[in-house]
């Protein structure tokens, strides 16, 4: 069995984690936000002294704004997105729809969701009355018609285009009603949540005049960051570029003043530093999706946080998967006419032991997005064509495609060709694949990502070989991932998911019409058609569904972990936040 070095000590100097974290303890002010510091028991402790509670969270990556702008590999930002923010529908901790700035979901019955013969749809909504944004302005209808044509536009990077794609024209016949009509059938046309199409204010004359003249600088709009101002249960007060933002009650939420006083969430990328705080009690709060402790210190925090009384942990494993994407344009193993090679690269691997490093449990190996044990697996996994490890038969196919091994040990072709390349991956299960390839003669330099470069979309789609990454198992993951018109390039400013650049015809259809498949039936053996499809030609290197925790003080009460899989991305536990308090 492998082992590295991640988590071998866990030993602090806890006075140094004091010293980061108090640095951060005085932010800058926003327009319109106090940036009066809340009390708390103890150095940095969630509490209450004095009537004030507050909550100090961090999260491993900077925030650099708001929206799918944003979206990518540094998507911590959607977790407090959630405070800020409001949408037409939440998902909550069981993926049930739950209206929010609408007043009830549509419906066949109700005669809000009507589906025509012809295959297009047309949904009505109702929007919450006396809903206003943070700074009084009322919502209208018209913040959502801009946020769709936001979404819609190719010139600007948001990263989840598939409901806006799929929807013609919103009219907006009054001052409370929305009318989406939709050009195909889409399953879950009642809930339009967050990320799908999202309220863009019309009160922001620059905002708007930002999108219409100069697509280039909009989405470094004030209001996309520092100014900005929402329609959630929070507002921002602060924001320190790189260091923290701050979040306080927003007193005019339609469902009434949130809990906790003050939310203060710095940025701490060191996981030691991030353990050390929670040890201490100097951060109360760390959240699965935003830098939530790996499961190697589990056991740390079982025995030492959990164990004392001091706070609790909150595991999920629901939904989510850890892959590496081969660029499609490489000659060594990319497009279609090189699944055999990928084979080899995939029948090399010995995933069963990577995930028994990475997540304590050999079967959560995956070899697909479709995980073991569940509804859709049981239903399809007949379909999914799986590579268990076999280096044997990895240098079989190796030598069937041309690749043999040189005096080096590395494989090479006729040419005299290496096959070498870079693996852009984590420094976790990096190494493992690594270790694994070199067996078989492949040679793959380990490239790290550095933390200033996570968010920048056009260098994330630049990496010329294979790249790790994970996702939330979703309809937005099947789309973004698999559908051509995803494919990140200049024209839509690096801002679409499919950076390996993956096309194929067949799965471009079979996504569409898993996308228009309103019957559960008929969408699940479409689903399981496209696992097919993907795994018989090794589109994706799979390697196994993470676990994930959350932590909290023990004084924070209200938080619901996920018991299901969204069908757009990650339950997140701030569906609730107005909810959390903290106990005296």
């Amino acid at each position: 069995m492998r082992s590295h070095g991640l988590w071998k000590r866990v030993s602090f100097v806890i006075i140094s984690v004091s010293v980061v974290l108090s640095a951060c303890a005085t932010p800058s002010t926003s327009p319109g936000g106090s940036g009066e510091a809340g009390s708390s028991v103890g150095q940095g402790q969630s509490g209450t002294q004095s009537g004030s509670k507050r909550v100090v969270w961090a999260m491993d990556q900077p925030v650099e704004g708001f929206t799918e702008l944003f979206g990518g590999p540094a998507s911590g930002w959607r977790v407090p997105y959630l405070a800020l923010h409001d949408f037409l529908v939440v998902l909550d901790d069981a993926g049930e729809p739950r209206p929010r700035l609408a007043t009830e979901l549509p419906s066949q019955p109700a005669g809000t969701w009507k589906v025509n013969p012809d295959g297009t749809m047309e949904t009505t909504w109702k929007l919450r009355p006396g809903v206003t944004w943070h700074n009084g302005e009322p919502l209208r209808p018209a913040d959502f018609e801009f946020g769709w044509r936001v979404a819609l536009d190719p010139a600007v990077p948001w990263n989840k285009r598939a409901v806006a794609a799929a929807i013609e024209r919103i009219e907006t016949p009054d001052d409370s009603t929305l009318v989406f009509y939709w050009g195909n059938l889409y399953p879950f046309a009642d809930r339009i949540q967050q990320f799908d199409l999202d309220a863009f204010p019309t009160w922001n004359t620059g905002l708007m005049e930002a999108f219409e003249t100069n697509k280039a600088e909009f989405p470094h709009d004030p209001w996309l960051t520092r100014e900005f101002v929402g329609l959630g249960p929070y507002r921002l007060t602060a924001w320190e570029p790189g260091v923290q933002f701050v979040m306080e009650p927003n007193e005019s939420w339609y469902g009434g003043r949130s809990k906790i006083d003050r939310i203060e969430v710095r940025f701490v990328g060191d996981d030691n530093v991030r353990l050390a705080g929670i040890l201490s009690g100097e951060i109360d709060l760390t959240l699965a999706n935003s830098g939530g402790p790996l499961p190697e210190v589990w056991q740390t925090l079982t025995e030492q946080y959990v164990g004392t009384g001091q706070g609790q942990l909150i595991k999920e494993q629901v939904g989510r998967l850890t892959y590496a994407t081969p660029k499609w344009t490489n000659p060594l193993f990319g497009g279609n006419n090189q699944a055999k090679v990928r084979q080899a690269m995939t029948y090399a691997l010995d995933r069963e032991s990577l995930a028994e490093v990475m997540v304590k449990d050999r079967n959560l190996a995956s070899h697909s997005w479709i995980q073991k044990g569940t509804p859709l697996h049981n239903s399809q996994g007949s379909k999914i064509a799986v590579y268990p490890y076999d280096p044997a038969k990895a240098s079989q196919l190796f030598q069937e495609a041309g690749w043999t091994r040189g005096p080096d040990g590395v494989l090479q072709n006729a040419a005299g060709e290496k096959f070498q390349f870079e693996c852009w991956c984590a420094e976790t299960y990096g190494p493992v694949l690594q270790a694994d390839w070199k067996q078989v003669g492949v040679d793959a330099e380990l490239v790290v990502t550095p933390p200033q470069l996570r968010s920048n979309l056009e260098y994330q789609a630049s990496f010329p070989g294979i790249q790790g990454t994970g996702n939330a198992i979703s309809f937005a993951f099947i789309d973004g991932r698999f559908h051509s018109r995803n494919i990140a390039r200049t024209e839509n400013r690096w801002g679409g998911q499919n950076r390996a650049g993956y096309s194929d015809p067949e799965a471009d259809s079979t996504v569409e019409r898993i996308l228009r498949a309103l019957d559960q039936t008929e969408r699940w053996n479409l689903e399981g058609d496209l696992a097919g499809l993907i795994t018989r030609n090794a589109v994706f290197v799979w390697m196994y569904h993470p676990t994930a925790a959350s932590s909290a003080a023990k004084g924070i009460t209200g938080l619901k972990p996920s018991r299901a899989t969204g069908h757009s991305g990650d339950l997140l536990l701030t569906w609730n936040i107005a909810e959390w308090d903290i106990s005296q």
